[in-house]
């Protein structure tokens, strides 16, 4: 396997000095917000299966933006991975250049290049964490939202900040739409509920909330499906279930940089990222991702079937367009129970 140069983005300052070097034929340049195994596994098979070596800019995703807005029409990057599509790529579309891979007919139709830029690579519910242990001595047993408001559970439940976190974001939709249609009074008023049962734990890093749960801290947490699965494979009292009022079904994505300078290399990294060879990897990781092609033998994962996620719909632009809004009436709802 050919060597890859890993940059952290705390470095970002010495790529200027780069220039078409770092850029040259038979390379291409990954920013990346996806995990480190997962990226990991990435470069290593695409790399064999192109013989394009890769460069690496890893960091949260809000970085990754700014990163790109800033480099304007010379970007020094080709590809963008990781992020939700609809909060993150589609409000951001003149970021990407146009591109609709060859393989995108074989996806299912919800999850197709729609906007003729931005790709759907892997499906990411929500879903609620659990610590089987301190459940089992609460006597507590949770499938659901409205489980969570349990009063044996006060203060022993937690979730990433809506405000400062995608995870965190996209568990309130999750909630306004499972238990409200929405955004409409009934489902703010479980929130309400909610908050008052997390007693303000409420936290501004996705990680503390999985680690958090995962040592015992927490009963409880909402996170996305794959947070929960290190812990899982590791063999802790860990669980995780899809909630019965319904799961919000995201999808991280990937886009080509607009002005590419690496412009095929980053057309068959879209191809190679959606093929049914690499899908089939994604499902076989010891951290797995779910796949969006529904042509997949799941039997080799401990993910639950797809078709066994009770999905609820949710509209997108709405909330895509009242996103600031709705994040604000979670602050003034959060801060009354703030400790």
């Amino acid at each position: 396997m050919k060597k890859i140069l890993a940059l952290v983005l705390s470095l970002c300052l010495l790529l200027p000095l780069l220039g078409t070097t770092a850029l040259a034929e038979g390379k291409l340049v990954l920013y990346a917000s996806t995990p480190e195994e997962f990226l990991n596994v990435v470069i290593s098979e695409y790399t064999k299966a192109t013989g394009v070596e890769v460069e690496v800019v890893s960091a949260g995703t809000g970085e990754l933006y700014k990163r790109v807005e800033a480099e304007g029409d010379n970007p020094l990057g080709d590809v963008f991975l990781g992020g939700m599509v609809s909060s993150g790529y589609v409000p951001k579309i003149d970021l990407w250049e146009p591109y609709v891979s060859p393989n995108d007919t074989d996806l299912p139709e919800a999850f197709r290049n729609t906007t003729g830029k931005v790709t759907s690579f892997s499906m990411v519910p929500t879903a609620i964490m659990l610590n089987t242990d301190l459940l089992t001595k609460l006597g507590v047993e949770v499938n659901g939202f409205e489980d969570l408001l349990n009063p044996a559970l006060k203060g022993k439940i937690v979730m990433p900040d809506p405000t400062s976190t995608s995870s965190g974001w996209e568990a309130l939709v999750n909630i306004l739409y499972a238990m409200g249609g929405g955004d409409t009074e009934e489902g703010w008023a479980f929130v309400d509920k909610l908050l008052e049962n997390l007693s303000g734990k409420v936290l501004t890093s996705s990680g503390a909330v999985h680690k958090g749960c995962a040592n015992g801290e927490y009963a409880a947490a909402l996170i996305a499906e794959s947070m929960a699965d290190t812990y899982i494979n590791q063999g802790l009292p860990v669980s995780r279930v899809f909630m019965k009022e319904g799961v919000v079904v995201n999808v991280d994505g990937v886009a080509i940089i607009k002005n590419a300078k690496n412009l095929e290399n980053a057309q068959k990294f879209i191809d190679f990222l959606i093929s049914k060879d690499f899908q089939q990897t994604m499902v076989g990781l010891t951290l797995p991702r779910r796949p969006v092609r529904t042509d997949i033998d799941m039997s080799a994962s401990k993910m639950s079937p797809t078709e066994e996620i009770n999905q609820i719909k949710v509209d997108f632009d709405y909330v895509a367009a009242h996103k600031a809004e709705m994040q604000e009436h979670f602050k003034e709802i959060a801060i009354k129970y703030a400790e």
